[in-house]
């Protein structure tokens, strides 16, 4: 048996924080410093998404999942303001993102959301 190390990175709370600021590295300050990390571990490193994406945000939630899924994200939870927007809006947009879902951050009806699966 041998030991591997695994990297798990995590963010939360993106919001659409394309561009820096005194509080957000913004996308590409971001991509880098997790790229830097795949860079040493690239098959055991795991990148996180805990959800609240598109809230508070001026670009539409199609723009926000386009620049995530330039991050290689493996799973991620649906956080509350993913719904902010509708249901649609959501799946249209899940759709685009496609990668595993672990949870979801707020009790709804799950048929909402059911069922996430591509068409």
């Amino acid at each position: 048996m041998s030991i591997i190390k695994l990297d798990i990175l995590s963010h939360a709370d993106f919001h659409g924080h394309f561009r820096q600021d005194e509080d957000y590295p913004g996308l590409s300050r971001f991509y880098c410093a997790i790229e830097e990390i795949r860079e040493k571990n690239p098959e055991y490193t795991l990148l996180l998404d805990a959800g609240d994406n598109t809230n508070k945000t001026l670009w539409p939630a199609k723009k926000v999942f386009d620049g995530l899924k330039l991050l290689k994200t493996d799973c991620f939870v649906l956080g509350n303001h993913e719904f902010d927007k509708g249901r649609d809006v959501l799946l249209e947009n899940y759709f685009q993102y496609y990668v595993a879902i672990l949870s979801i951050k707020r009790q709804i009806d799950l048929s909402v959301i059911l069922p996430l699966t591509p068409s």
